[in-house]
């Protein structure tokens, strides 16, 4: 994982060590991963 500096000295980032458990929320990614493979499935390319 990277943290962008910027966000490591504003936030609390910079108090985690090795095992940490944080929540990682992928919402954003999740979508256009879901709005690509709609997309792929709507292409018959599936069924090939």
């Amino acid at each position: 994982m990277a943290i962008i500096p910027f966000t490591y000295e504003h936030t609390n980032f910079h108090q985690f060590k090795v095992g940490s458990v944080v929540n990682l929320e992928f919402d954003i990614v999740g979508k256009y991963i879901s709005k690509l493979l709609q997309q792929y499935l709507d292409s018959g390319l599936l069924g090939k």
